[in-house]
């Protein structure tokens, strides 16, 4: 027979739909944050390059 949720389980299934739902969206606001950030910092460096300036990277320094 099929797998079919009885009533006493359909308050624990909305339950783990609920924080499976909720997990979903933290990782997509996640991924939407880390994007906006890449992509401004990515237009801060064009910016940057644009003026001309040599100093838009931080170039790491050679231990001595």
């Amino acid at each position: 027979m099929a797998d079919h949720p009885t009533p006493d389980d359909e308050p624990e299934a909305k339950s783990r739909s609920n924080i499976i739902g909720a997990v979903v969206v933290l990782v997509l606001v996640l991924a939407v944050g880390w994007l906006a950030h890449a992509l401004y910092k990515n237009l801060q460096l064009q910016k940057c390059e644009l003026e001309g300036r040599r100093d838009c990277t931080d170039m790491p320094q050679p231990d001595q």
